[in-house]
């Protein structure tokens, strides 16, 4: 039996912005990570495209995110997200 500090009940698990994100997941992109935080954070490091238009999708951001969802870089401070194309 594992020790927990605190545990949240299933009623307010349900409600919490995490619990909706995945079921956003599901429905959306059919993506199933079975609540499990391991396979979630996984998958987000092994899709970051996918995983940043998700965000950008589930949190109803206003705005228009552009064509390169992300720029990649070695270096972290130089990723870009959502950067906008330049139109001539």
């Amino acid at each position: 039996m594992k020790n927990y500090l605190w545990k949240i009940n299933k009623e307010n698990l349900k409600k919490t912005n995490l619990n909706l994100y995945l079921k956003f997941l599901k429905r959306v992109y059919r993506i199933n990570l079975d609540k499990d935080f391991t396979k979630i954070w996984r998958w987000s490091i092994e899709n970051p495209k996918i995983f940043w238009k998700s965000i950008w999708d589930v949190t109803k951001i206003k705005g228009n995110c552009g064509k390169v969802l992300l720029k990649t870089s070695n270096i972290f401070l130089n990723k870009k997200l959502f950067q906008k194309t330049k139109i001539n």
